[in-house]
């Protein structure tokens, strides 16, 4: 799987679990400590912090993969995601509650279990869209580049770049970049299009545009981009729009954008 992060050059992985550990930390720090050892009570807080975002980073790996998830807004993306890994995490939070804090089997379980429920699906799932709120406004922290003139590749050398394969297409089946119909941006992922297949790679969709030559296609929305030899029509929706690719897949465009995919469709279809 690629590292890429959309943030940029950050691992997503080492990233969620650094925030997870320094925010089990403060907890630790500012919460009363239970009748156990302070290690103990900072072994707890790590636990409380560390579970519950590797069961909701599961469920949303889980959940990309259905297409109904993957057409929601980014936000309904976070929330159900979160809203499940908590649900996943209730029981967990109750069984340290019992063997690690102490506290003892309760005499009504599932009542206890519903009421820790409550406890921790509210903070958890918010804790989930705050840490991911970065990417959600395009943050993107970029390694400084080279000075050498020798590893820098210019921009406008969209000849060459057009034989060579993007780094986002190396995790995947497709060998040919004039295969790749459009890209959009899911979450942490990148959906790449061809006519008859979608493929989710974990990559930003800013770097995926980048690697791509400038003349292959156009960014329609902050979130998809087209390759503008598959640009069947242009509709407009209000003040927005749609592109309509030749394989009838509707990719949207925004009030900001539409002028200047029209004006690509027309030079192509000149």
């Amino acid at each position: 799987m690629n590292s890429h992060f959309p943030l940029g050059d950050i691992n997503p992985i080492k990233y969620f679990y650094l925030v997870a550990s320094v925010t089990g930390v403060l907890f630790a720090l500012i919460a009363p400590v239970e009748n156990i050892p302070f290690l103990l009570h900072i072994f707890n807080w790590q636990l409380q912090a560390f579970i519950p975002i590797s069961l909701i980073i599961v469920a949303h790996i889980s959940l990309l993969k259905t297409q109904v998830f993957c057409k929601q807004h980014q936000w309904i993306q976070l929330l159900v995601s979160g809203i499940t890994g908590s649900i996943a995490f209730a029981p967990v939070a109750l069984t340290i509650d019992i063997f690690i804090v102490g506290e003892g089997f309760p005499a009504d379980f599932w009542y206890e279990l519903g009421d820790e429920a409550a406890a921790v699906i509210p903070p958890v799932t918010v804790f989930w869209m705050l840490i991911n709120l970065p990417w959600l406004v395009g943050l993107e922290y970029q390694k400084k580049a080279s000075n050498d003139p020798e590893i820098q590749t210019p921009k406008d050398e969209s000849k060459n770049r057009l034989h060579q394969l993007p780094a986002f297409l190396m995790n995947t089946p497709i060998t040919t970049l004039s295969d790749v119909m459009s890209l959009s941006a899911q979450l942490h992922y990148l959906e790449v299009a061809t006519r008859d297949k979608k493929h989710l790679v974990l990559y930003s969709l800013a770097t995926a545009i980048d690697e791509l030559p400038d003349d292959l296609g156009i960014q329609t929305h902050r979130s998809h981009w087209v390759a503008t030899q598959y640009i069947a029509d242009i509709k407009k929706l209000g003040r927005q729009g749609e592109a309509i690719l030749t394989n009838n897949t509707a990719i949207p465009i925004s009030r900001a954008k539409f002028n200047d995919v029209y004006r690509a469709f027309v030079q192509l279809d000149d």
